[in-house]
């Protein structure tokens, strides 16, 4: 997940926050199933029967839909829509599995490290990364732990999110080019995948399916305040007390994770584009939270088997050193790879928002 545009490319800087903030949330989470082996014991699922870190990846597609629509009407053209959207997605992508693969294979294989790399297995797996993200969750002969749910041998369990977004992307592309981006299209897209009123039993869905439905909501509810924001450059206040009645509503039918597109989009969204209560432009430090999202997993699965494995270190030693490291590595990611990739992105349409937008509808 990477929000599309940087933030301090957008001018508003709370959106760098939010993605730390959503990033952090999901090594949270994390650190619960990889420490302890199991999140029975983490805190927001024991209150919302959904783990915090969930919510921090519907965090991340909230912020991505406002901002890839807006993105698509600033692009003029497909062509550099699309080239957009690759250059954000793939290079770190590429990057972090071809490090990991190469360091971290080579480090836990059970095979010889000679034949581990005759065997090129570092390489199929960084191609396989980037023609099938998200898949496979192992890499052949690596484990990091024994464990008795074999979590060990999940080498980036972080990327089954990558999929959905380039899904989402397609999908706004495709509006995009049919000239049907438009505030209606956007609404009855998020009516269809609202978790709480999905046609599809998430559970019983196939996982391509089930795993689109957990998210794409969220970034269609993302993508519908952008029509609200476009008109005024801003967000009124008042939607706030719908959304404060369907948060009552949500937590009254056991639905807060259900429903939260529909009450955790626009407060979200209404903080991030806050001129008022912004918080410091991160534009001199980078907008890390995609790089610290990729090597999470990886940097919390080294830190378990070096302490022991499951049970060895506590969660939150896990998410307190596992923090630092991904941000470290979010900051390296930054500074060496993705801002670079970014300058080749096409320059956007010299024509104001509001005036594009109205344009497509």
């Amino acid at each position: 997940p990477t929000g599309g545009e940087t933030a301090h490319q957008f001018r508003y800087p709370n959106f760098d926050w939010l993605r730390i903030a959503a990033a952090t949330a999901v090594l949270f989470s994390h650190s619960f199933l990889l420490a302890q082996g199991t999140e029975a014991n983490e805190p927001w699922r024991q209150l919302t029967g959904t783990i915090l870190g969930i919510y921090g990846v519907c965090v991340f597609f909230v912020i991505s839909g406002f901002l890839i629509t807006r993105s698509a009407f600033n692009s003029g053209t497909l062509r550099s829509f699309t080239l957009a959207r690759v250059l954000r997605i793939y290079p770190a992508l590429a990057a972090c599995a071809a490090l990991t693969s190469f360091g971290l294979g080579l480090a836990f294989t059970s095979m010889e490290p000679a034949r581990f790399l005759a065997d090129l297995i570092p390489l199929k797996h960084t191609i396989k990364t980037i023609l099938h993200p998200g898949t496979p969750y192992d890499l052949a002969s690596v484990q990091f732990y024994p464990d008795a749910r074999n979590m060990g041998r999940t080498f980036n369990g972080s990327l089954w999110t990558i999929p959905q977004e380039l899904a989402c992307y397609v999908i706004v592309g495709l509006l995009f080019a049919l000239r049907l981006l438009r505030w209606p299209v956007m609404a009855l897209l998020l009516l269809l995948t609202l978790p709480a009123l999905s046609l599809w039993n998430a559970d019983a869905a196939p996982e391509p399916i089930s795993n689109f439905l957990l998210v794409a909501a969220s970034f269609f509810a993302g993508a519908l305040v952008f029509f609200v924001w476009r008109r005024q450059q801003r967000l009124p206040a008042w939607p706030l007390l719908p959304c404060a009645a369907l948060l009552g509503l949500a937590i009254a039918t056991d639905q807060s994770f259900g429903l939260f597109p529909l009450y955790g989009a626009y407060p979200l969204l209404m903080l991030a584009t806050a001129r008022r209560w912004s918080l410091p432009d991160l534009k001199g430090f980078g907008d890390i939270s995609y790089g610290m999202y990729l090597y999470g997993w990886p940097v919390q699965q080294t830190l378990v088997a070096l302490a022991g494995g499951v049970g060895a270190i506590s969660w939150h030693a896990l998410f307190a050193l596992s923090t630092f490291v991904a941000a470290l590595l979010g900051y390296a990611s930054w500074h060496l790879l993705e801002k670079r990739a970014l300058r080749w992105k096409p320059q956007p349409s010299q024509r104001p928002v509001r005036q594009a937008a109205a344009e497509h509808g």
